[in-house]
């Protein structure tokens, strides 16, 4: 014998008046039933039938708003809040993408025209952290510190750290073929082994 629910068994979450199954102004979300009408944001009371987000930690439903403030994006850059979902993250922080810029890059833009090259490095999309800082890739390559032992070239991206940072490739030629890939520039962390 199959048990049947009743209709008051089913009751909007928000205002806990019963639902009739099966009507169209009803809406299921995060395991709840809801009212058409009752379906709004939990901080402000703003309809959210278009676009919500769930708070992780309690389950909340919140409009774009409430969910980039309550959750703290903040921007690194210029420690605003982020309110869309168009910003970045380079390492551990996020931007504005109108606040992402190379701090370089600034420097040479605002060089007196004579001085000033041709060819902009902050137009490439890519973007490396140092310091909290995103620089574009010739201005991040220029850094003392960011350059792998056994070559000399930065490190963009993968590395291995092993009494510094090393290209995955040039530790293995070190460390199987005991070859220093680096220009003549003596370096006494290359003899690591």
């Amino acid at each position: 014998m199959a048990l049947e629910q009743s209709h008051s068994d089913y009751r909007c979450y928000n205002c806990q008046k019963s639902c009739i199954r099966g009507d169209p102004c009803l809406i299921r979300a995060v395991g709840n039933l809801y009212h058409k009408q009752c379906f709004k944001c939990n901080s402000c009371q703003k309809s959210v039938i278009d676009k919500f987000y769930i708070m992780d930690d309690s389950q909340t439903i919140v409009c774009e708003k409430d969910y980039y403030q309550q959750s703290n994006f903040k921007c690194h850059q210029c420690n605003q809040a982020i309110t869309k979902d168009n910003y970045e993250v380079i390492g551990a922080y996020k931007y504005h993408g109108h606040c992402l810029h190379c701090p370089g890059c600034t420097i040479v833009k605002n060089l007196p025209p004579s001085t000033t090259t041709d060819d902009n490095p902050e137009e490439s999309s890519e973007r490396f952290d140092y310091n909290g800082r995103p620089y574009c890739r010739y201005h991040y390559s220029l850094i003392k510190g960011t350059e792998c032992v056994g070559c000399g070239q930065a490190v963009l991206c993968q590395y291995m750290d092993n009494n510094g940072k090393w290209h995955p490739e040039c530790y293995m030629i070190m460390k199987y073929w005991h070859v220093c890939l680096i220009d003549l520039r003596p370096i006494p962390q290359c003899n690591v082994f």
